[in-house]
């Protein structure tokens, strides 16, 4: 788990053992969830021994905070945060929404603010580092969702983990978050014609 590795052989096993794990058990349990408020209350436990706690989906408008956000997750969803990026009209420079809106590969913070960003780009990237979230990991999700186009999970650690492995989990567990919250809240009205909830039974075919 997230800040229990060993520096002995055994360890480092264990620790990967039990990764595996829980990532089996998300993907299991994730098709298995009857509304959302179960959904997202397992997608903020499986995310947080990453160093990730706090997440929100991008609507073609702009960052939509889940109303049904449990109390483990509705940090993220604060609603001083919200109505300072909605007053200064963040979304229409924001290039974390640009990006997830234009791009099929999922990206981080780093490499956003690694970009020659214009001052009204510098904007909501401050805005989240002023509010504490200091690393993010943004995944696209125009393929499989209709009202979306994609999602951030963000964290307040320095340390939270951003190593090849750790974000390839991430990005599978993002992508399936994503499947079954769309099925949940309109699948009925707009199914998807090559994803289910049960598509992904295993992380392993997805990385």
């Amino acid at each position: 788990m997230y800040g229990s590795y060993s520096i002995l052989a055994d360890g480092r096993q264990q620790a990967t053992e039990r990764k595996y794990m829980l990532i089996d058990e998300f993907f299991e349990a994730s098709g298995k969830t009857k509304n959302v408020f179960e959904l997202i209350s397992l997608f903020g436990k499986s995310i947080k021994p990453f160093g990730y706690d706090r997440f929100v989906c991008f609507s073609k408008t702009g960052p939509t905070p889940d109303v049904l956000n449990t109390e483990e997750i509705v940090k993220y969803s604060e609603q001083e945060f919200f109505e300072e990026y909605n007053r200064l009209r963040c979304v229409d420079h924001d290039p974390v929404f640009h990006l997830m809106s234009s791009s099929l590969r999922p990206f981080t913070w780093d490499e956003v603010n690694a970009l020659p960003l214009s001052t009204e780009q510098k904007l909501p990237m401050s805005l989240r580092h002023d509010f504490g979230l200091v690393k993010g990991f943004n995944v696209p999700t125009q393929l499989h969702d209709k009202q979306g186009v994609g999602l951030t999970i963000a964290s307040t650690l320095k340390d939270a983990r951003m190593d090849n492995e750790a974000l390839a989990y991430l990005y599978a567990m993002t992508n399936q978050f994503n499947i079954c919250r769309y099925d949940l809240l309109y699948g009925d009205l707009y199914p998807l014609p090559f994803y289910g909830r049960n598509t992904f039974n295993t992380p392993h075919n997805v990385i």
